[in-house]
């Protein structure tokens, strides 16, 4: 019986460790394996996992809800694009996130791109665009409406998710229209970060110039998808004036924008939040929710009928 009390006692010593590994650094890989313990009120499954391009980088792993879709079209899509400073971050590390999205109805696409070095701007965009035309070609095979795609990314595949959704130069080239992108999601994405102040910034974005054309601040458009800015308040790896000045910039052109600030939330914090240990009162899940549902049924909205011209 002492080795049964042994073996618990050192397990949830390990146990508590990796919790405060996750809570101090938001280790994806930690959080996608603390989030795995937890059982979940609707079962999601991986349908594919493929290239999108000729890049080991380049890959994409399809997650569908195990219920049914309420809608004969399928379940819309989220296709999520990791963080990690242009440098680092895998797909497969964010299974929680397609978890957590699965719980709400939706299937999700994990994204890889090219890293730093040799995925310097604009390969990440690029890489983004492309894997929007993957998912467009392929998931409605398993039972996803790819008319109903929606962005979402953290940190540095926030900033992904902003540029491909607002600079239409990314999917069109891709051969992809406009509207293709029904909304994004951005959590704590670097949106105004000029001058570069950072290594990962310098060798991501440093060869370009103007370098106002890697900001996503720059291409702020009234015609543009929906967008939801979550930030931290405390957040020092990319500070909320992003966000803020983002937020500022869509509303002045027209456009379709919420910024929401949550407080003693930092850069770490409000990507934790989509890991079930770490939900706490569900409001950075709730808020996304709202915005996923209300994004995804306009898509579903037929458009308003032409008027025949008067003779």
């Amino acid at each position: 019986m002492g080795w049964v009390l042994v073996t618990i006692a050192v397990l949830a010593v390990i146990a508590f460790g990796l919790w405060r590994a996750a809570f101090a650094f938001g280790s994806a890989d930690t959080l996608n394996r603390l989030d795995s313990i937890y059982s979940r009120s609707t079962g999601t499954k991986q349908v594919a996992a493929e290239q999108y391009g000729s890049n080991s980088q380049q890959r994409v792993e399809l997650y569908v809800p195990e219920a049914a879709p309420t809608s004969d079209t399928g379940h819309p899509i989220v296709v999520f694009i990791h963080g990690g400073s242009w440098s680092f971050g895998q797909p497969e590390d964010y299974t929680f996130i397609a978890r957590t999205l699965g719980d709400l109805g939706y299937a999700t696409a994990l994204v890889g791109y090219r890293l730093v070095p040799g995925g310097e701007f604009p390969a990440m965009l690029e890489d983004s665009a492309a894997s929007v035309r993957w998912v467009t070609e392929n998931a409605a095979a398993y039972g996803a409406d790819t008319n109903a795609i929606i962005l979402m990314g953290h940190s540095a595949g926030a900033y992904n998710a902003l540029m491909t959704g607002l600079d239409r130069q990314w999917l069109g080239r891709e051969g992809l229209a406009d509207d293709t992108i029904k909304g994004v999601v951005s959590l704590a994405g670097p949106a105004d970060f000029l001058p570069l102040d950072s290594d990962s910034t310098k060798a991501a974005f440093g060869h370009v110039e103007p370098l106002e054309t890697t900001q996503p601040i720059t291409f702020a458009r009234g015609d543009g998808p929906p967008l939801l800015l979550l930030h931290g308040s405390t957040d020092t790896t990319v500070y909320p004036r992003n966000s803020v000045n983002l937020n500022k910039a869509i509303h002045e052109a027209g456009g379709d924008s919420e910024l929401v600030e949550y407080p003693d939330v930092n850069h770490s914090q409000i990507i934790m939040a989509y890991s079930r240990p770490f939900q706490g009162d569900r409001k950075i899940i709730n808020k996304t929710a709202e915005f996923l549902a209300r994004v995804s049924q306009l898509a579903k909205e037929p458009s308003a009928p032409v008027q025949a011209e008067t003779p």
